[in-house]
């Protein structure tokens, strides 16, 4: 679990990264070849998404998450690329 303001309100979202899980007795338990689940809390609001993996930049003064998804969830193949870039606004919307 990550806590970072995605919002720019000064208060803290909270990042849930599956893959960061882990489990001896199951290696791929969290996820597999379309990538694990990301849990994004914004408010009362909960995003669920499958990414292979994400990053959270900043970008005309805002925080930008982007996620690197399987090629299918853009139309592709597995292997095209697909990235998703999202931005909330201050009222956790």
């Amino acid at each position: 679990m990550q806590e970072i303001d995605l919002t720019g309100d000064g208060m803290p979202e909270v990042v849930v990264d599956a893959g960061k899980f882990q489990c001896s007795s199951a290696a791929s338990l969290y996820g597999g070849s379309g990538g694990t689940g990301l849990t994004v809390i914004v408010g009362d609001k909960t995003a669920e998404f499958l990414a292979e993996a994400w990053t959270v930049t900043d970008f005309a003064g805002r925080k930008v998450l982007l996620i690197w998804h399987n090629g299918v969830d853009c139309g592709g193949i597995g292997v095209d690329p697909c990235i998703e870039a999202l931005v909330w606004g201050g009222s956790a919307s």
